[in-house]
């Protein structure tokens, strides 16, 4: 859906593409839900840092879900080979789009950028876990076991791709993502997972 009135979100950066896991998206957090903005550009983290406030013209850009994943972008629209079916979702604005609507405001404070405890006894219910969709969450003192509902998503491009991970025990900070059916934790850097004390 195109934003047609002239609305503004101000909103703190939880998630970049520092360390090579999240790519040209940026996840940022208003204090009370969480939005992942699409950018068709590399190296986001160089000017919107984990802690960066910002402001966001949303009038003209788009809003929608990819696979249940709510985002703002750009429109996107490609037609299933098998199927013939039309999909249309908003998808990456190009750099000059982006640059006309937003504005950094002030320096950047890691420390803003606090995890949201979730509660994994919790994961069934889809009202709660909506809720948490683009934050920053941390899942604590967790077995990496498989589930099939909640993964970590780590891509092979990752700077810390090939990272041998805790055994054990392990709290896992990210951002909460959605695809389909499948809730997704993903990690930002290496420092996102850390050995349970």
């Amino acid at each position: 859906t195109r934003i047609t009135e002239n609305v503004q979100i101000k909103a703190r950066v939880v998630g970049n593409d520092l360390g090579g896991n999240i790519y040209n998206y940026i996840a940022v957090d208003d204090g009370t839900s969480g939005l992942i903005i699409n950018i068709a550009q590399g190296g986001l983290w160089a000017y919107l840092p984990v802690g960066q406030e910002i402001l966001v013209e949303l009038k003209d850009l788009y809003i929608g879900p990819y696979n249940n994943q709510p985002q703002i972008g750009t429109p996107y629209t490609y037609t299933n080979r098998n199927t013939g079916t039309t999909y249309t979702y908003p998808s990456r604005m190009s750099r000059t789009i982006w640059q006309e609507h937003f504005k950094i405001i002030g320096n950047a404070d890691p420390a803003t950028a606090t995890p949201i405890e979730i509660d994994m006894s919790r994961l069934s219910d889809t009202d709660y876990m909506n809720g948490l969709v683009g934050r920053l969450i941390v899942a604590v003192s967790r077995e990496i076991n498989g589930s099939s509902s909640f993964v970590v998503r780590t891509s092979t491009y990752a700077d810390f791709a090939a990272t041998v991970m805790p055994q054990g025990k392990v709290d896992i900070t990210g951002v909460l993502t959605r695809y389909n059916s499948y809730w997704q934790l993903v990690m930002r850097t290496s420092d996102d997972i850390k050995q349970a004390e």
